[in-house]
């Protein structure tokens, strides 16, 4: 979903039911991605809450640097957790790649996706 009304998501977006009527229309190895724009932390925190309600806690968010959008993910199937010190191991693996810091990535990630909520 990449849909916005001059410089906001519109509200019908952000809502429990538009939320849960996408996830209804997604095959179990799917996903929603969205580019959104909430400018109120509060209306972020709602959205966040209920997209983790609607996809099982299978979602994670990320804002993009230097802009104020959100990137959303809900995932239909589980995703496996691992133990942190993997991600951390993965990451510096990749950062050897010119280009991308991916512990910059991975901090940011655990940063803006906060368990609760």
């Amino acid at each position: 979903c990449d849909i916005f009304i001059n410089n906001q998501s519109p509200q019908w977006l952000l809502k429990t039911s538009t939320i849960q009527n996408l996830h209804n229309m997604i095959n179990r190895e799917g996903g929603l991605a969205s580019n959104l724009l909430i400018n109120s932390d509060n209306e972020y925190r709602h959205f966040y809450r209920d997209l983790r309600r609607v996809f099982r806690q299978q979602a994670l968010c990320l804002p993009v640097d230097e802009l104020d959008n959100t990137i959303t993910f809900g995932f239909r199937s589980e995703i496996l957790l691992h133990d942190m010190t993997r991600y951390i191991q993965k990451a510096m693996q990749l950062s050897e790649q010119p280009g991308v810091n991916y512990m910059e990535i991975l901090s940011e990630i655990y940063a803006s996706n906060p368990s609760r909520g």
